[in-house]
């Protein structure tokens, strides 16, 4: 395609090189949905923890093997130092895997600082409004006391419109996507999350303006949707196969750019409460129509099919899978459930699934 994503999937694949940059400098973000505007404001890089494809052979120590893989990823990590370097780790356990990993990471004794706040589930509301932005207030405090900076409010707008600035360029690609293949998607996309923000910002704003010069492929579109679709055997697949991803309803990915903090209000705190309490559509968020949105999004896009990536043993996603693929099927689209597991690198059972979905769509 002539389009040049090294530098995105380089820092994708070595987020290591972003922790001993910022050694000592940088908070690690388990999810869901903690701004990173927080963490920069106070003068720290902010990195996502997904985990990673291994064997988590020491978390075993603290959790059962049907455990989310993600978390049990991220617990191996820990215990054997590859987090070395972060200041501390921020967890809002919005889950119930994620509750129980709170106690155990600290039971662990990793040395790593856990800082943990809590989203409300009625987050609309507007008692859960501000509750949620005195949670902010408190973790933003934490964060600067960690830091060493002042917790002042001016660096934190300075942060909100920086992101802000880098979700609107993200939302952008998400449309442009389409046009690399799904691993180089991927990695555009993760990528966002172990380079300084400015860096990134002006590296996805040249890729935009390359990519829409460029026809769309002549591939199969999908829509992906679940918590992760960062498996390389299975992007492999993908890219093989001759799929696109057209636009993605995934947590590390799309998801997470729903949240826009309005811009007008008095207090930033507030501003990013309501940003959070403006989110919809989601499995692990209270809400309604999110099989509707699902397949507006599909439609929208133009995807062949929607391609559910069940994060194993994952409550919430698993409970609304079966009313989002009877929505999608009475609207004409077909859907494929594909197990994703951090610590299964093989994807030989998704590869008979996907070449089918293939034969039977055919290429466009």
């Amino acid at each position: 395609m002539g389009i040049d994503v090294t530098w995105f999937r380089e820092t994708a694949m070595h987020p290591s090189a972003a922790l001993r940059r910022h050694k000592g400098r940088a908070a690690g973000l388990l999810p869901y949905y903690t701004p990173p505007e927080l963490v920069w404001a106070a003068g720290l890089l902010p990195l996502p923890l997904w985990g990673a494809q291994v064997k988590a052979t020491l978390a075993g120590r603290y959790y059962q093997p049907w455990f989310c893989s993600l978390a049990l990823t991220v617990q191996h990590l820990a215990l054997i130092g590859a987090y070395e370097g972060l200041s501390c780790v921020v967890c809002a356990p919005l889950c119930d895997t994620l509750r129980g990993f709170t106690q155990n990471f600290r039971a662990s004794k990793t040395g790593i600082p856990l800082l943990t706040y809590s989203q409300p589930q009625n987050r609309s509301s507007p008692e859960g409004v501000a509750f949620l932005a005195g949670e902010y207030r408190r973790l933003y405090r934490s964060l600067c006391a960690l830091s060493g900076r002042a917790a002042d409010e001016a660096p934190l707008w300075e942060a909100m419109a920086l992101y802000e600035n880098i979700r609107a360029e993200q939302r952008r690609f998400v449309t442009l996507g389409r046009k690399l293949l799904p691993s180089e998607r991927c990695m555009v996309l993760k990528a966002g999350g172990f380079a300084e923000p400015n860096t990134y910002l002006a590296r996805l704003r040249a890729l935009n303006g390359a990519l829409d010069a460029l026809p769309d492929p002549r591939r199969i579109p999908v829509v992906t949707s679940g918590i992760l679709c960062d498996q390389r055997e299975l992007l492999r697949l993908l890219d093989d196969l001759g799929f696109s991803v057209a636009a993605d309803d995934v947590a590390a990915e799309s998801r997470s750019l729903r949240f826009a903090p309005p811009i007008d209000e008095a207090d930033p705190f507030r501003a990013l409460a309501l940003g959070f309490a403006a989110m919809d559509h989601d499995p692990l968020l209270p809400g309604f129509g999110r099989e509707e949105a699902l397949c507006h999004l599909a439609q929208e896009s133009g995807a062949k099919a929607v391609l559910f990536l069940r994060q194993q043993f994952c409550e919430p996603e698993e409970v609304l899978l079966p009313p989002a693929r009877e929505a999608l099927a009475r609207a004409g689209i077909p859907s494929l459930v594909l197990t994703v597991d951090q610590q299964v690198a093989s994807a030989a059972q998704s590869a008979t699934l996907l070449e089918t979905l293939a034969d039977m769509i055919g290429t466009i």
